[in-house]
């Protein structure tokens, strides 16, 4: 039955995780953990742009200004929870494991 589909080769870029045993997993989580930081903040950023361009083009408009106002204070509160969140994982980590970036670059052990 497998041979009706033939030989399915690895995606390029797999073989550098490797397998459980040797970190793959390891860098793959610590990987994704820092991609979602580095998106969070990409989307903050760009909210605050546009949020920025909504309080310049009000051209006094009240509810507009306010609009604006409440999307740029969003925003911001959005960068302190990522940065609070990092910081948090950071002094958990340091606290009960000793080391600072013990939740950041989480280890799965292997039975194998």
């Amino acid at each position: 039955m497998l041979s009706i589909f033939g030989a399915i080769d690895r995606t390029p870029g797999v073989d550098r995780y490797g397998d459980l045993a040797e970190g793959g997993l390891n860098d793959f989580v610590s990987n994704i953990l820092a991609f979602l930081g580095v998106l969070g903040g990409i989307i903050m950023f760009i909210s605050l742009i546009v949020a920025g361009w909504q309080y310049l083009s009000a051209q006094g408009n009240p509810q507009v200004l306010v609009n604006a106002g409440n999307k740029i204070i969003g925003a911001l509160i959005g960068l302190v929870i990522i940065a609070a969140a990092f910081v948090i994982a950071s002094i958990i980590g340091l606290v009960f494991f000793g080391d600072a970036g013990f939740l950041l670059r989480p280890q799965f052990f292997s039975v194998f």
